[in-house]
């Protein structure tokens, strides 16, 4: 092949693969933006009691959220290592279940990808729930999952369970779910 046949078949390779993340779709289908999980947890402080979410796209919204969320813990803060979160190209999913009076709840991300499909990203997230008659803490709980989203061309967030139909959508504008900060 002739260097620059070559040259033009990969720079165009490039911009098929390159541009997903920031298009709703290619020829060849949806796009894939990346997961991963960067927090979880059996509690949630600071939050609805019923199932809900917030998409973060700065890090005041970040340090206000995780500030609630740990307020009165007397046990190590699990979201002091929270790593750089660079908001011009990733957003932050926080997701939580409803509360419930005993452990063996929780949920976890299903795939390291997302697809966006019209304009809104598909995120795969599986809910956990403790089988009938098993040993479980009696403590009250709500969990959560706070997972890194790289941006791209949607503007709605619908989470999916493989296991089940049901789905819940997160507005990418916050939308009175963040807690308020009070002087």
């Amino acid at each position: 092949m002739k260097p620059c046949l070559l040259f033009v078949s990969l720079v165009a390779l490039n911009l098929m693969l390159g541009g997903c993340t920031h298009s709703t779709s290619t020829a060849a289908g949806p796009c894939a933006v990346p997961v991963a999980v960067i927090s979880s947890g059996p509690v949630i402080q600071g939050t609805d009691r019923q199932p809900g979410g917030v998409w973060i796209t700065d890090q005041e919204q970040l340090d206000t959220l995780t500030r609630h969320m740990t307020m009165g813990n007397r046990i190590p803060d699990p979201l002091a290592a929270l790593p750089t979160i660079d908001f011009t190209e990733e957003g932050v999913l926080v997701i939580w279940m409803s509360q419930h009076p005993t452990g063996g709840y929780a949920l976890e991300l299903a795939a390291q990808q997302a697809e966006i499909k019209d304009a809104t990203i598909l995120v795969p997230v599986r809910r956990i729930t403790p089988r009938q008659g098993a040993a479980v803490v009696q403590m009250i709980t709500q969990p959560y999952l706070m997972l890194r989203i790289g941006k791209g061309n949607y503007n709605t967030i619908t989470i999916i369970d493989p296991d089940d139909p049901a789905r819940m959508v997160v507005p990418t504008q916050a939308q009175g779910h963040l807690p308020v900060d009070h002087p």
